[in-house]
């Protein structure tokens, strides 16, 4: 996938899991996705501080930053029209947590262990103009 600008597509990967990241980042290559990987929403942030990214997928369950503080923190620095949709990744998200995502403008939660083919059309609904 490639922008107006002619670069490729990119993809902030947020998870604490090192082997995680990687099979999502291997998968996420496949489709010419530029990734970059951070270990927690606290690395995330201050990656964003300087850097622009078109997709966040973010882990829940991690330490430092939970994906849901590092989803809010995101809506507070921010500007409207900057701000990249986000995939929350968790298979322990309870009722209210997945409200809570939903009213932070979460694009999507998806469950793990994830589907990747499912994982992918997300990905590019997320990424669609």
């Amino acid at each position: 996938m490639r922008r107006v600008d002619g670069q490729m597509k990119k993809v902030l990967l947020v998870d604490d899991n090192t082997s995680a990241r990687e099979a999502l980042r291997l998968v996420l290559e496949s489709q010419n996705l530029e990734c970059v990987e951070v270990s927690n929403g606290s690395e995330a942030l201050e990656w964003l501080g300087t850097h622009q990214t078109d997709l966040i997928i973010s882990d829940n369950q991690m330490p430092v930053l939970t994906g849901l503080d590092f989803i809010d923190r995101i809506q507070l620095h921010q500007k409207l029209e900057n701000e990249p949709p986000v995939i929350l990744l968790s298979g322990h998200l309870n009722k209210q947590e997945k409200h809570r995502a939903r009213q932070a403008g979460v694009f999507a939660i998806l469950d793990k262990p994830c589907n990747f083919s499912e994982f992918l059309s997300l990905v590019q609904l997320a990424l669609q103009p």
